[in-house]
């Protein structure tokens, strides 16, 4: 996660599947006065975020060992398409103070529907193909060693260290820079590519159309406010390969830009504007922010079309619910945003 920079953006988007007409959108890359902050620019507080422009080819260098003396052995691995890396697997992670209240993932399926394929409810303690895991490798799970520090393992139910076994988040909150990851429930094969901790290895949540939902709150933390990360929560998305192998270390993909998206980020402590950023080969993000759900939960969407070579980030109703299934004419208009571009961002990825 890096501080987003300043660009100008203009976008013409599509329907998420076939049949549906044009639309341009009215949606602006600053809603008001650009200002700087610390190194970061804020312009607006907006509803909706859209990044375009997001095909791409090219490769990045994915870790195919990591032996001892912090031998890290890595070879080219190639992306091509209509929304480059983010088309790979992704793992979704969050740091606090957060609270999450649900989340579900959704892939297209057949008659343009969008099914539910993960699911997790914390006050009903519901989960369906997910597995929640946290860097404390050596905690009951995964590995520790002098070169590479933690790998990932099982979480335990408060989300603060390890488990030797797979367990449902409680509804708790987790604390100021405390930090967890959601993967599928899907064991890893061969397919996966190298995976440090083989009995924490799981599938990430692939494919060029998917949409992520989000019920969340990221209350305030005064108290932390001067250690390190202290209330900067933050909710993103890596290449599932980074994870696997060393998410803060030298030996991953992620400096060669395989992918990360920033989907709700604070970036100075105790601020209320969260920030939304790409790290790719091509990188930025709009300099419009979201309001930090501080006193009452917020939900989410997050849009991965391929089709239109976009991902939105989408502010819900309140009320929605994250049905089985959903139509494609819904999630096209979280794709799109208001019709008449109000509270519409939109970053297009230079080149």
């Amino acid at each position: 996660m890096k501080p987003t920079i300043l660009l100008a953006a203009t976008a013409t988007l599509a329907s998420v599947s076939e049949g549906c007409a044009l639309i341009k959108s009215r949606g602006r890359d600053c809603h008001g006065t650009a200002r700087n902050e610390g190194g970061n620019w804020y312009c607006g507080e907006v509803d909706h975020i859209t990044f375009t422009g997001l095909g791409d080819r090219g490769s990045y260098k994915a870790v195919t060992n990591m032996g001892p003396g912090g031998r890290c052995d890595m070879q080219d691995k190639a992306y091509d398409g209509p929304l480059g890396v983010l088309a790979d697997e992704l793992s979704i992670h969050i740091r606090g103070p957060f609270r999450l209240k649900e989340a579900a993932v959704y892939n297209l399926g057949a008659h343009d529907t969008w099914h539910r394929v993960s699911y997790y409810h914390a006050a009903k303690q519901l989960v369906d193909n997910m597995v929640f895991l946290g860097m404390y490798g050596g905690q009951g799970s995964g590995v520790f060693d002098q070169n590479w520090g933690n790998s990932l393992a099982y979480l335990n139910a408060d989300g603060t260290a390890g488990s030797s076994a797979s367990q449902i988040l409680d509804d708790v909150e987790i604390p100021s820079n405390k930090e967890l990851a959601i993967f599928s429930g899907k064991k890893c094969n061969e397919s996966c590519g190298f995976s440090r901790a083989e009995d924490v290895a799981f599938h990430g949540f692939g494919g060029g159309n998917k949409v992520f939902l989000f019920d969340f709150q990221m209350p305030l933390h005064q108290a932390s406010r001067n250690d390190f990360n202290g209330d900067m929560p933050a909710l993103w998305a890596l290449n599932a390969n980074i994870p696997r192998t060393a998410q803060y270390g030298g030996c991953s993909c992620w400096k060669t830009g395989c992918g990360e998206l920033d989907i709700y980020e604070v970036l100075a402590p105790g601020d209320t504007k969260c920030k939304s950023t790409l790290h790719a080969a091509h990188a930025g993000g709009s300099s419009d922010y979201f309001a930090r759900p501080v006193d009452r939960p917020v939900k989410i969407a997050v849009v991965f079309s391929a089709k239109e070579s976009a991902v939105a980030i989408h502010r819900l109703d309140d009320n929605t619910a994250f049905a089985p299934n959903f139509t494609d004419r819904t999630v096209f208009t979280w794709l799109r945003g208001a019709v008449d571009g109000k509270g519409v961002s939109m970053f297009h990825v230079p080149r």
